[in-house]
C-alpha cells in the first residue's frame, strides 16, 4: 500500500479539484498497490461534506483500491473550518463528527480499515470516557451490530436484515437442547 495525505475539500475546481482530494490514486495504480491509506485529518479543523468524502472513496473505489483512513482525527478545540458548520470546535461537537464520518466510513464497501489517530481524545487525565469515546463505543457495540431473538416460526425461515460478518445461531429445540452453528454474511454472497 502507499499512504498519502488523503483531502476531504479542496479549493479548486473540476479536474484540478480531482487531483487534490484523490492524491496518490494515479501513482497506486501505476504501482500496481493492494491498497492506498488516507490521513483522515487534513486540512485540520475541516468539518467535512460527506459527500465529498464519498466522492474521494468512489474514485479509489474506481480503481479497485480499498481505503485505508489512517491519522484521522477531529479537533476538540479551534475554529471549524468548511461549509457545514461554522463556530468552535468542543468536545461535543467533535463527537458527533467522529461519528458522521465513521459512519461514512462504515457505510462505504471501499473503506477497508479506519483507525483514529489521538487516545488523548478518548479518556481524561482521570482516565473517564470523553463524548468522542461514549460515541464510538455506541456505534461499534451497539448500532453496527446484528442482533436477532425470537421464536422460530412453522416454516423455519427468519429473514432479517444483517451487517457482513461472521454470525453465532443458537437455537433452543423442544427437548431444551441446544444447537449451535456460525456462518458468515459476505458481500455478493448468498443469504
Amino acid at each position: 500500500g502507499r499512504c498519502d495525505a488523503g483531502r476531504f475539500w479542496s479549493p479548486w475546481e473540476k479536474e484540478r479539484r480531482t487531483a487534490d482530494l484523490c492524491r496518490g490514486r494515479d501513482d497506486a495504480r501505476q504501482l500496481g498497490l493492494d491498497f492506498v491509506a488516507l490521513h483522515g485529518r487534513q486540512p485540520w479543523g475541516l468539518w467535512a461534506e460527506g459527500q465529498t468524502v464519498y466522492e474521494v472513496f468512489d474514485a479509489f473505489a474506481a480503481e479497485k483500491l480499498p481505503v485505508h483512513v489512517t491519522d484521522f482525527q477531529a479537533p476538540a478545540t479551534g475554529a471549524i473550518e468548511g461549509s457545514v458548520r461554522r463556530g468552535e470546535w468542543d468536545p461535543k461537537l467533535q463527537a458527533e463528527y467522529c461519528r458522521q464520518f465513521y459512519t461514512i466510513c462504515f457505510s462505504h464497501p471501499g473503506v477497508a480499515a479506519l483507525n483514529y489517530r489521538e487516545p488523548n481524545d478518548l479518556f481524561t487525565a482521570e482516565n473517564k470516557a470523553k463524548p468522542l469515546l461514549t460515541a464510538l463505543r455506541e456505534l461499534i457495540q451497539k448500532q453496527w451490530r446484528t442482533r436477532q431473538s425470537g421464536k422460530l416460526p412453522l416454516d423455519g425461515i427468519v429473514a432479517t436484515r444483517a451487517f457482513h460478518g461472521e454470525y453465532d445461531l443458537a437455537v433452543t429445540l423442544g427437548s431444551n437442547k441446544l444447537a449451535r452453528a456460525s456462518f458468515p454474511v459476505a458481500p455478493g454472497a448468498p443469504t
